[in-house]
C-alpha cells in the first residue's frame, strides 16, 4: 500500500480537465481529517464593489484525508474523483468567485 503523489495528480488533472486554469495551490494529505474525504480551502477578502461590499474568493489549498484513503488502501480511482471534486471548487473560486454546493 503506497500513498500516491497527489500534487502530481493535481497537475495532470488540471491540464486534462481544467486547461491548466487552476492556480498552482498546495495539495496535501491531511492526517487530522477523519470524516471528510477532501476539502478546498479558500481565502475570503472584501473588496469595494459599486454597490456595497462584495467578497473575493481565492483558492488556497486542497486537503485530502490520509486516514479515510489509507483505510481504502489508497484506491486511486476514489482519490482521483475526490481530488477532481475539490478542484471544481477551486476552479469556481478562481474563475467565478463562487464556492459551489
Amino acid at each position: 500500500m503506497f500513498r500516491p503523489n497527489i500534487k502530481e495528480m493535481f497537475i495532470r488533472l488540471n491540464e486534462e480537465h481544467f486547461n491548466g486554469d487552476i492556480p498552482n495551490i498546495p495539495v496535501v494529505w491531511n492526517t487530522r481529517m477523519t470524516t471528510t474525504a477532501g476539502y478546498c480551502r479558500y481565502k475570503v477578502s472584501r473588496v469595494l464593489a459599486m454597490r456595497g461590499m462584495a467578497r473575493d474568493l481565492t483558492p488556497q489549498k486542497i486537503d485530502l484525508s490520509d486516514k479515510l484513503f489509507r483505510n481504502l488502501d489508497y484506491d486511486l480511482a476514489k482519490i482521483e474523483r475526490t481530488l477532481i471534486h475539490e478542484m471544481v471548487h477551486a476552479s469556481l473560486c478562481h474563475k467565478y468567485n463562487e464556492k459551489g454546493h
